[in-house]
């Protein structure tokens, strides 16, 4: 699968919003805001669950501090509205710090990061862009930023689930810009 995300129409992904944060298209690119301290807006791709892949795309970073992240929610259980079902998924983000953090999510308040660190690979500046890319295969997890790897690991909480892309404010207004999405089946 190829997704320019540069227009809603025959995209993956949708357009949707409410008060406090959106997924929605603008200027060529699919951009997630939230608008909210210490808010998290996923975007869901309108796919099959995923198991063995490939995933990567281009993110930019509009507009927000040096604190907030965002990246691609992977493996997601959902329920049956499509809502992401109690946070039992994968993630993996950056910041404009050069932090990274993969890790996973087994619900409400039961996360744990599986890899973390600084990575001089992340472009930290304004409208400069990142690509990031996940590669599930199994209970082994790979994470790349710029073609770089940056984490390795094994775990087994999530064999498959739907895929995200997702922006989360600590601070101030964020806006990712993301780009040419592209999925490979394992």
């Amino acid at each position: 699968m190829t997704d320019s995300l540069n227009q809603e129409q025959g995209s993956y992904w949708a357009s949707s919003s409410d008060a406090e944060s959106s997924c929605s298209f603008s200027g060529g690119e699919y951009h997630v805001k939230v608008a909210t301290y210490e808010l998290s807006r996923p975007c869901q791709a309108h796919t099959e669950d995923l198991s063995n892949f490939a995933f990567q795309v281009t993110v930019r970073f509009v507009q927000g501090d040096q604190s907030d992240v965002g990246g691609i929610i992977f493996r997601a259980q959902v329920d049956q509205t499509g809502n992401i079902n109690g946070a039992r998924d994968y993630y993996f983000s950056i910041s404009r710090q050069r932090d990274y953090a993969l890790g996973v999510n087994t619900g409400p308040a039961l996360g744990k990061r599986l890899a973390t660190g600084i990575s001089s690979a992340i472009n930290t500046q304004s409208n400069q862009t990142n690509l990031l890319t996940i590669i599930a295969l199994g209970k082994n997890i790979y994470a790349y930023i710029n073609k770089q790897l940056v984490a390795s690991v094994t775990d087994s909480s999530f064999k498959s689930g739907q895929l995200y892309l997702y922006a989360l404010d600590f601070y101030n207004p964020v806006d990712l810009a993301f780009s040419n999405a592209q999925i490979w089946k394992l």
